[in-house]
């Protein structure tokens, strides 16, 4: 386990430490907050994507994305 990381001040020191702590923690909670609700838009898009085959298709075009053909797997190296 880490050592205390003791360090001498005043009570304006003291009150800095605290707000940068503060602010810290609160941008710790901020991400948290919207990895989870990235998370929830990308679990509801996946489950539209799911039922509807052509907006893969659509999408997968889109961004340039395409599946090798079945004939280049069987393909001998």
């Amino acid at each position: 386990m880490d050592k205390p990381n003791w360090q001498t001040g005043n009570l304006n020191h003291l009150l800095e430490q605290l707000r940068s702590t503060q602010a810290s923690l609160a941008t710790d909670d901020v991400v948290s907050r919207g990895v989870d609700l990235l998370q929830a838009g990308m679990d509801g898009l996946i489950s539209e994507l799911m039922v509807n085959p052509a907006a893969c298709e659509n999408l997968t075009h889109l961004m340039g994305v395409y599946e090798e053909s079945k004939e280049n797997d069987d393909a001998p190296d």
